[in-house]
Parts: C-alpha cells; structure tokens; sequence
C-alpha cells in the first residue's frame, strides 16, 4: 500500500502472503504501551494470508499471526496495544497428536471499521462484524 506509517519496530515474516492496505499505521509514538514497542505479522504457511485495509491502526506490542488459515482486517480499523490475533492453535488438541502439525486452522474476519481495545485477543474461527466495539481484554 501507499502512505503506510511505521512508528515502532515492526517485524513481518513466513512463507504465505501479507497484504497491507493504503494509509495503514502500524505502531504509534504517544501510545500507553510504548515499551511493548514491536508490531508482528507473520503469514506462517504457504497457504496462510493477512489482509489488511485502507487506513487500519495497529497499535503497538501487537501481533497478527496466521497459520494454514487467512485474516483479514478491514478498512478504517483502529487496534489497541497488545492486541493479538491468532489464526491457529498452533498444535492439535487432542493429546495423542500435539506434537505434530497435523491441525486444521479457521480463518479470522474482523469488518469495517471496528474499534478493538487493549490486550485484546482474538482466536481462529472468529468473525467480527462492521462498525463493532469490542472493549479492553
């Protein structure tokens, strides 16, 4: 995207593809949590996808991380600090297989402008809808 501001420390990696929408801020300087500085966005599989829209904030001491699955954040999304999203357990549950990578992933859909407070945590299979609040974790 174009107009994209980069305020803190920010890492983006994996194997998948990252998509960042135009005007997006991605730290802020006068944030609360300033020494939880870093922004993470990491697209783990192949398969995994980030989408973010036009004009979305992610505050500081945030992470995005997708794994065999896609999130998508849309347009004019404003993100408190030690905001995480996550696209994955990460192992299967079941005790017999945790060791494994064998583990299905569902993806993550926050809408249009969504207003997501501090140390928020959003798990796989979630869907949030347009113009939602969802207050401090």
């Amino acid at each position: 995207g174009r107009d994209i501001s980069i305020s803190q420390p920010v890492k983006i990696g994996g194997k998948g593809r990252v998509s960042i929408g135009d005007g997006v801020c991605l730290g802020y300087d006068t944030s609360p949590q300033l020494r939880l500085s870093e922004v993470y966005i990491e697209a783990r599989g192949e398969e995994s996808t980030i989408e973010i829209g036009r004009n979305v904030m992610i505050n500081n001491g945030s992470a995005v991380i997708a794994d065999k699955s896609s999130i998508h954040i849309g347009d004019e999304t404003l993100i408190g600090p030690g905001f995480m999203c996550l696209g994955s357990n990460f192992h299967p549950l079941s005790p017999d297989k945790r060791k494994t990578s064998d583990y299905k992933c569902k993806p993550i859909i926050i809408g249009r402008n969504v207003f997501i407070g501090a140390n928020v945590t959003i798990l796989q299979g979630v869907e949030i809808g347009d113009n939602s609040v969802i207050g401090a974790g």
